[in-house]
Parts: structure tokens; sequence; C-alpha cells
């Protein structure tokens, strides 16, 4: 009677397990590797565009953390640039000559490779409302690289300086701070981390079709 009870309360507590057609864990790694492939190679066939779009999100940003008054985006092969003038106030203690530009380049590709993983993991999951979630998702992680690439970019405008030496703008030591953490997140913790939680948290029934083999 008691080792029925102990199955019976295992059948119980395991009932999230089996509301969902049960796979093994290698079953759904190998899915999933399969859905990268195919959506990492449309992520590349995309590439320019979508580095277009993080880079115009990244000048928004950058524009509310750094002297700037205006940022262009310019198409360059495989990816972008950023055309930068500084304000009036950083142009005139650096004698800069009005609507002169600083090009920097912009490797958008760095920040943006968690979105084709993102929708591996849907796909392999087989998550229901797939589109919109995916959409959802990878607006998040468009977001979020275009904070990384925003700090990259203020990071090099702190290293350029003008005719005599002199840098045409420096961060306070807290900021320069924040750039670097902020440039570290975008290229490593972003586009690893976010997608996968993003994942757990937008398909509640993942944890019903991933089960470990006994």
């Amino acid at each position: 009677m008691a080792e029925d009870a102990s199955q019976d309360t295992g059948t119980r507590s395991g009932a999230g397990l089996s509301a969902a057609p049960p796979r093994s864990i290698l079953g759904f790694a190998l899915q999933a590797i399969g859905w990268g492939i195919a959506f990492f190679a449309i992520w590349y066939a995309v590439a320019q565009p979508l580095s277009l779009a993080a880079a115009w999100c990244g000048a928004q940003v950058l524009k509310a953390v750094a002297p700037v008054d205006r940022v262009r985006i310019e198409s360059r092969e495989g990816g972008a640039a950023m055309e930068v003038e500084f304000d009036a106030t950083t142009a005139f203690r650096h004698r800069i000559k009005a609507g002169t530009e600083y090009e920097v380049p912009v490797e958008a590709p760095k920040f943006t490779y968690g979105i084709p993983f993102f929708v591996a993991l849907l796909a392999a999951s087989r998550a229901k409302r797939f589109g919109i979630k995916a959409a959802c998702g990878a607006t998040v992680l468009l977001v979020l690289a275009s904070v990384g690439i925003a700090c990259e970019t203020a990071l090099t405008l702190g290293t350029l300086a003008d005719s005599t030496g002199s840098l045409l703008w420096k961060a306070s030591g807290t900021g320069a701070t924040l750039f670097a953490l902020g440039f570290q997140l975008g290229t490593l913790i972003f586009p690893t981390v976010v997608p996968a939680a993003l994942w757990v948290g937008m398909d509640a029934a993942a944890g019903g079709k991933v089960r470990f083999s006994s």
C-alpha cells in the first residue's frame, strides 16, 4: 500500500511533465540545433538590414548618453556605420568646424546573434503563437543590442582627440565603467543568457515538452 501511495504521489508530482508529449533532452537538443542552423542562415542573409536597424536604435541611445547633436546611419559592406556630429559646446571647445562628422563602424552581428538562437528555441519547443512570441522576443533582443552598440560607440568617441591631442570627450569614471559594462553585456550576456530566459518565460509549456530520460 505504501508503495502504491508513493507511486501515486510520484505520478501526481510529475503531472507537469506529462501534460505535453514527452521528448528526451537529446531529441530536443538535436531539433534546436537543426532549427538553429536554419535561423542562423536567415539571420546571416538579412545581416545588412538588421545591422542598419540595430545601429539606428543604438544611435537613439547614444544621443541620450553622449554629447552629440546628430547621428547619421550609413550602410557599409557587411554592416553599418554611425556618422557622429558632436554638440555645439564640444565643437566650440575644440574648435571643430561646423558639420564635421566622425565615422564609427558598427559591427552589429556580434550584438544580434541571440535573435536566431531565441527563435530556434521557440521552434524546437513548438511554442504556441510562435510568430507573436518570435517578434516580441526579437524586439527585446534588438533593443538590448542597441544598448551594447551605443556603449561601444561611446567608448570609441572617448578615444577621439583634436589637433592638440586633447580628447574631444571624456566620460566620467562611473560613465566609462558603465559603458564598458554595457559593451560586455551586449556581446556576451544579452545574446546568450537573455534568449534562453525569454524562451522559458514566453513558452510556459516548454517544461512539459522537455524531460530527462531515466
